[in-house]
């Protein structure tokens, strides 16, 4: 919950053909709207992370990227970690 009182939801489904995609759904005008589904990343999303607002109002996401080209030797295995981000108030 935002300290506005908004609700911030970010889902995982599976993308059409790309693997699993990361979204992000928000509230509105106190609680009783709903922002349209945004896709945040499209296929190959790993393990999410804690999704923080920093005190500007703007959002962070952070999840692991599937890297399809690095293999599992690689000290970080065959992930990265990646963050994505909302505009102020998370408007966006």
């Amino acid at each position: 919950m935002t300290r506005e009182g908004e609700l911030h939801f970010f889902v995982l489904q599976m993308g059409a053909s790309t693997g699993i995609d990361a979204c992000h759904v928000g509230s509105r005008e106190g609680r009783t709207r709903w922002h349209s589904p945004n896709l945040l990343s499209a296929g190959s999303v790993g393990l999410p992370r804690s999704a923080i607002e920093l005190d500007s109002g703007r959002i962070l996401y952070p999840f692991d990227h599937a890297l399809a080209e690095r293999d599992t030797h690689h000290p970080t295995d065959m992930s990265e970690a990646t963050c994505a981000y909302s505009d102020i108030d998370a408007d966006r």
